[in-house]
């Protein structure tokens, strides 16, 4: 559960020894950050689970999404 909104989401929290908490989505490390890889991917439609949690799991033969990889790699070139 996110302990801000107190919804249940996909993002995965990272526990420090100092007992700091940040969510995987705003940690600050080199690379692509949420922030670019947000607007690149198209997710499929949530679904309603049997407890009436909002998900969105793979479909057989699909994963949770599409990327725009032209997008990707113009993000690329500059960010090597």
């Amino acid at each position: 559960m996110d302990p801000e909104s107190g919804t249940y989401s996909i993002c995965i929290f990272l526990h420090y020894r100092d007992g700091t908490i940040v969510k995987q989505r705003d940690m600050d490390l080199p690379g692509m950050k949420f922030r670019d890889t947000e607007q690149l991917i198209t997710y499929r439609p949530s679904t309603v689970d049997e407890n009436g949690n909002l998900v969105r799991g793979p479909a057989p033969g699909m994963g949770t999404g599409t990327v725009d990889m032209a997008a990707y790699l113009a993000w690329l070139r500059p960010n090597r």
